[in-house]
């Protein structure tokens, strides 16, 4: 999978060119051998972005446009609604896992990471439990994504389709299949001290 510092750190100065995704790309989700992750890159992170990733409420939007898997995420005000795709064939093939397809019977979690864009450095993190029903929606997702070989051509029609159906990040997070909110708890968030953690 492509670097994210490389892949998703700018939000578009021309909303609509054509090729281009136009909602903000300022996140990355994965699901590999680590579970579920999210990246949320910054610029010069600062107080309020680290305090609003740390205690703010979290809300997330799972949107579904077959073969596209697209995670939306926010963290209060100040860290604003951002959209990550996911692919599972654009993994190495090293890091691929399938996620169980009942997900009952055990919590799952996404580790969230608050990532300075200009190193790489990871600021924060916060573990974030997913409801039941966002994780059965999820994994049902990656693993019917596993079951087909990839087809950039398909991928591109449905990207395509999708931005002229929801040309701004709103019209996204409304088209969405399923949303959860999470509130920050004593043991939800951890922050990262050591200033040579790097996202890799």
């Amino acid at each position: 999978m492509p670097d994210i510092l490389t892949q998703g750190n700018a939000r578009l100065s021309r909303p609509g060119t054509k090729g281009q995704p136009v909602w903000p790309r300022e996140s990355d989700y994965r699901y590999d051998v680590d579970g579920h992750q999210l990246f949320r890159l910054v610029h010069g992170a600062n107080e309020d972005q680290v305090a609003a990733f740390q205690h703010e409420e979290c809300e997330l939007a799972l949107l579904l446009e077959e073969p596209l898997l697209i995670v939306c995420s926010r963290f209060g005000n100040v860290l604003p609604w951002s959209a990550a795709p996911f692919s599972w064939q654009h993994l190495p093939r090293i890091s691929r896992v399938l996620p169980p397809p009942d997900p009952s019977g055990s919590d799952c979690s996404l580790v969230a990471s608050l990532v300075e864009a200009s190193d790489g450095r990871i600021v924060t993190r916060r573990s974030i439990t997913l409801t039941f029903s966002f994780t059965r929606a999820l994994h049902e997702a990656i693993l019917e994504q596993a079951r087909f070989a990839y087809d950039p051509s398909r991928e591109r029609r449905a990207q395509d389709a999708l931005q002229r159906r929801c040309p701004g990040i709103g019209g996204l997070v409304a088209y969405g299949t399923i949303r959860m909110k999470a509130l920050a708890g004593v043991r939800e968030h951890e922050a990262i001290l050591n200033r040579s953690s790097r996202l890799v």
